[in-house]
């Protein structure tokens, strides 16, 4: 079979990223990339469509991934599918609701495969906590804590994330990844979600807190920060179940560390955490839990390594939805809805203060 031919519709940073990610894959070909004011002698071999329209229309485009700001992802979605093109489409799926809803319609109406690009769910290690978690073996998911701090080094005042029209804020352009993860490792259904945000005084939105409860008690806090220093940047995942606790380091999680009280069965499972290495395991007065396990897990790749293979995952996900129907995407554009709904209502609902100063480390402040 011939490779698919996929055109990039927003070459940015991260649709860069994409092409030489997806260059790898040899059922694929980069032929196209659209993004005003591109130079062509900068990605020599694409046809390159200043206006996006162009890149649409194009018959040999077969695929269209769209990884422009929020703002412009329903009308580009909506018209790719419309021009009988399969979608991969960055998150979030839309600004709101309402477009995402719309994009879905057009979906089901045109019968095109779409998906939307939740990288996270294709990284081996949330995959083997997947498994976990569908198998109960160490109880049901109660507490979730995630913390991102990250640097605006690239994000001068007047850059589009820091506008809402845009970039929908940080609860919708950023969190909604963490919030499809917690979607991701547990039934349970959100019922409700709310928080708090603070703004600089110049402006810039950049601290936020959702807090979101599930209908089966877990109870989700997402804590993002936008004014650390690129080498201070950090990310932690706490996940808390009925009978482990597990901790993730990274916003891509690389390693991580497991505190179980389990039994034999469950003990067999978690060994096949990727890099797993049990430190301690120390029997305890219990019948069904015997014993206190400590471990640790981790890949064996870079960030960039694991990210990339993520993104070649979630398009090789896709094309093989395209080649047989039956196939169950991992990440669907309901799942893009759902997040993107909580995300959307944590804003809505956000207690908001405006009493910083821009961090000295700030992109103003270089």
């Amino acid at each position: 079979m011939p490779p698919y031919n996929v055109g990039i519709i927003g070459y940015g940073g991260f649709g860069r990223f994409l092409h030489q990610a997806w260059s790898k894959l040899p059922e694929v070909r980069i032929i196209a990339a659209s993004k005003r004011r591109l130079a062509p002698e900068n990605v020599p071999g694409l046809k390159i469509y200043p206006d996006w329209h162009d890149l649409i229309a194009d018959p040999e485009v077969q695929i269209v991934a769209i990884t422009t700001p929020p703002h412009l992802h329903a009308t580009l979605a909506c018209t790719a599918l419309e021009a009988g093109k399969q979608l991969l489409i960055e998150k979030p799926l839309a600004l709101n609701v309402a477009d995402a809803r719309r994009i879905i319609a057009t979906q089901q109406k045109t019968g095109q495969i779409a998906a939307i690009n939740y990288i996270l769910r294709f990284n081996p290690l949330i995959q083997a906590l997947e498994g976990l978690s569908q198998a109960n073996l160490i109880g049901p998911l109660r507490r979730v804590v995630v913390e991102n701090y990250a640097g605006d080094q690239g994000l001068p005042p007047e850059h589009w994330f820091w506008n809402p029209q845009f970039s929908g804020g940080i609860a919708i352009e950023h969190a909604v990844h963490f919030i499809d993860l917690v979607n991701h490792l547990t039934d349970q259904h959100p019922l409700q979600a709310d928080g708090a945000a603070n703004q600089r005084v110049t402006g810039q939105e950049d601290q936020v807190l959702i807090n979101v409860l599930y209908d089966g008690g877990l109870m989700a806090t997402h804590y993002h920060y936008f004014a650390r220093p690129a080498f201070f940047e950090t990310t932690t995942i706490r996940l808390a179940y009925e009978h482990a606790q597990i901790d993730l380091q990274g916003w891509i999680p690389l390693t991580g560390q497991i505190t179980a009280w389990i039994d034999n069965e469950a003990l067999a499972r978690l060994s096949l955490l990727p890099g797993f290495r049990l430190l301690q395991n120390m029997p305890v007065p219990d019948p069904v839990h015997p014993q206190l396990i400590t471990a640790t897990f981790g890949l064996s790749g870079t960030k960039q390594e694991v990210y990339a293979e993520c993104a070649r995952s979630s398009l090789v996900d896709l094309l093989t939805k395209i080649k047989n129907p039956e196939h169950q995407l991992r990440a669907t554009l309901e799942d893009g809805l759902i997040s993107l709904a909580i995300a959307a209502e944590a804003t809505a609902n956000f207690t908001r203060l405006k009493s910083r100063p821009a961090p000295h480390t700030s992109a103003e402040q270089q």
